[in-house]
C-alpha cells in the first residue's frame, strides 16, 4: 500500500495544469500537516486519481509547483508572490519573536551568577597555568558553547563522566574527527569549480629538541559556489633524508594519496600551481611556480639587515642601535624587569616575518618607562648603544613592509592584483627624500639594490590589477 508521499504519477507539468484548469475528478487537493514551514498555509499537495504527484497549488492563484518531500525545499514556494511573501514575513514574524524569548532569557541571568561562572575560569585557568588570553581563542569559546549547549539540553551532570580521557581522545575520538574533515575536504576538492587545477603552499622546518624535519602543505581552491578555500591537507614527518626536489615531491605525493586515488594525482600535479620561496629544491617540485611575494620582502629586509651590510661603517649607528635594543630586551627577559612594563618588550627572532619592526615598536613605546627603571637600578649605561631618532626612523621605515606582507598573505581574498600596486607603494617608499638622514639614505639604497633584484613586478601582476573590479577605476585614473 501506497503512503501519503509515495509519488505513483508520471504526467507532466503541464498534463497536470490543464487537468487543473478543466476541474478534472481526476484531480484532488490535500492539506500537507505533516510539513511544519509556515509556507503550507499558501499550498496544498496535489493528488491524481487519488495518488500523490510530485506537485503542489497555490490557494490563491492556483499556480502549479513541483515539490518533493526528499528532494526539493520549499525556497521556491517561499519566492512565488504573493503567497511567499506571506510565509516569508510569517516565518520572519515567528524566527523574530524566538529571538526576543532567547534574548530576555538571557537577560534574566543574574550578574552574580555571570560573576561566579567567570570566576571559576579564572581559577581554572591559573590552575592549568594558562594565559588570560586563552578565553579570546576561537577554541575555548567553542568548547565553552558546547558545554553550556550540552548542559541545557542534559541538564546537571558530572563532568569526568562525560569528557572521555586523554587516551580516549587520541585513540578513538581523533581518528574519527581526522576521518570526518578528510571525508569533507575530499568531497569539496573533488567538487572543486576548477578541479584538478589548484595551487599548492608548502614549507619545510625542523623543531629545536629532536631536532626532525617536517613537511606541511596547505590546498587553495575555488569550490563549486566559487569561495576561496584554504585546506591543510598533512603536517608530516620528513624521511631523515636530503631535502632534494625528488624526496620532497614523493612526500607530497604521499599526502596526496590520501585524498585521491593516482591517477587524480598525476592529474593535479600536471594541472596545478605551488606557491612557495624561492627555494631551487621547492620551485620545481610542480611544473608550474609562483614565488611567495611575502618571502620575497622578507629576504629583501634580512639582506638589507644581514651582518654583511651592518659592517659597513656607514651603518655604524644603526648596527649599534639594532644590537643595542635586541640585548636590553635579552636583559628585560632575563632579569624579569619585563613583568613591570605596560607594554613589554619583544625580541626580533629571524624566522619570523616583521620582527625587527616588532621588537624596535615595543621598545619605542616604552622608551621612557624603560630608562626610568634602569635609572632607579644604576643601569643606564645599557641604553649608550640606543639612539632614539634612530629607533623612531626604522619604525617608520619598517612599517609599509609589514602593511604590505599582512596585506598580500590572505587566505580567503585572492591577493594576486594587489602586487603591482604594493610594489609601487614600497618603490616609493624606498626613495630617497631631502628630510632623510644619512642613516636612512643609506638603509634606503641598500633596500632598494635588493627590492630590484625580488620584487620584479611582471605582466601578470599588472593584467590581474587592471582586471579586479575594485581597481580598474583607480588604474584608469592611474593611467590618465
Amino acid at each position: 500500500m501506497q503512503s501519503d508521499h509515495e509519488c505513483a504519477v508520471n504526467l507532466k507539468r503541464a498534463d497536470i495544469e490543464k487537468l487543473v484548469s478543466i476541474k478534472s475528478s481526476r484531480i484532488s487537493f490535500k492539506a500537507n500537516v505533516s510539513q511544519k514551514s509556515v509556507v503550507w498555509k499558501c499550498f496544498q499537495l496535489l493528488y491524481v486519481d487519488q495518488k500523490y504527484s510530485n506537485f503542489v497549488k497555490c490557494n490563491n492563484c492556483n499556480a502549479i509547483f513541483t515539490w518533493s518531500s526528499h528532494n526539493t525545499g520549499t525556497k521556491s514556494l517561499l519566492r512565488h508572490s504573493p503567497c511567499g511573501k506571506q510565509a516569508e514575513t510569517a516565518q520572519a514574524d515567528s524566527t523574530k519573536t524566538a529571538q526576543e524569548i532567547t534574548a530576555h532569557l538571557v537577560r534574566r541571568i543574574p550578574d552574580q551568577a555571570i560573576f561566579d561562572l567567570n570566576k571559576t575560569i579564572l581559577i581554572g585557568l591559573a590552575k592549568d597555568l594558562r594565559p588570560l588570553r586563552t578565553v579570546e581563542g576561537d577554541g575555548f569559546l567553542k568548547i565553552a558553547q558546547s558545554l553550556i549547549n550540552f548542559g541545557a539540553k542534559n541538564g546537571k551532570l558530572e563532568v569526568k563522566n562525560i569528557i572521555n580521557h586523554r587516551t580516549t581522545l587520541k585513540r578513538s575520538v581523533l581518528r574519527i574527527v581526522v576521518g570526518d574533515i578528510k571525508s569533507e575536504i575530499i568531497e569539496s576538492m573533488n567538487s572543486a569549480s576548477r578541479f584538478p587545477n589548484f595551487a599548492f603552499s608548502f614549507d619545510m622546518w625542523s623543531e629545536d629538541f629532536r631536532k626532525r624535519q617536517f613537511l606541511s602543505v596547505s590546498v587553495h581552491y575555488f569550490d563549486e559556489n566559487f569561495d576561496l578555500k584554504c585546506k591543510l591537507l598533512g603536517v608530516d614527518q620528513f624521511p631523515d633524508q636530503s631535502k632534494t626536489m625528488v624526496n620532497i615531491r614523493r612526500e607530497i605525493v604521499k599526502i596526496l594519496s590520501s585524498y585521491f586515488d593516482q591517477s587524480k594525482v598525476d592529474q593535479v600535479f600536471e594541472n596545478s600551481v605551488s606557491v612557495t620561496d624561492g627555494g631551487s629544491n621547492m620551485i620545481k617540485v610542480f611544473k608550474q611556480h609562483f614565488f611567495c611575494q611575502c618571502h620575497k620582502l622578507n629576504l629583501l629586509l634580512q639582506h638589507a639587515f644581514s651582518d654583511e651590510t651592518m659592517k659597513h661603517d656607514r651603518f655604524s649607528t644603526l648596527h649599534g642601535t639594532l644590537h643595542g635594543v635586541k640585548n636590553l630586551v635579552s636583559y628585560f627577559k632575563r632579569s624579569g624587569l619585563n613583568s613591570k612594563l605596560k607594554i613589554t618588550l619583544k625580541q626580533a627572532v629571524e624566522t619570523r616575518w616583521n620582527s625587527n619592526l616588532i621588537m624596535l615598536e615595543s621598545y619605542y613605546k616604552s622608551a621612557t618607562e624603560i630608562r626610568s627603571l634602569l635609572i632607579e637600578r644604576h643601569e643606564e649605561h645599557r641604553l649608550d648603544e640606543i639612539e632614539l631618532s634612530v629607533v623612531e626612523e626604522l619604525v617608520h621605515f619598517l612599517k609599509p613592509f609589514r602593511d604590505a606582507s599582512e596585506k598580500l598573505s590572505s587566505e580567503k581574498m585572492p591577493t594576486f592584483h594587489l602586487v603591482a600596486m604594493w610594489f609601487h607603494t614600497l618603490e616609493k617608499h624606498l626613495s630617497v627624500r631631502p628630510q632623510d638622514s644619512s642613516v636612512m639614505r643609506g638603509l634606503k639604497d641598500e633596500a632598494t639594490k635588493w627590492f630590484n633584484k625580488y620584487c620584479v613586478i611582471e605582466d601578470l601582476h599588472y593584467a590581474a590589477s587592471i582586471l579586479h573590479p575594485r581597481l580598474a577605476i583607480a588604474n584608469v585614473r592611474y593611467l590618465h
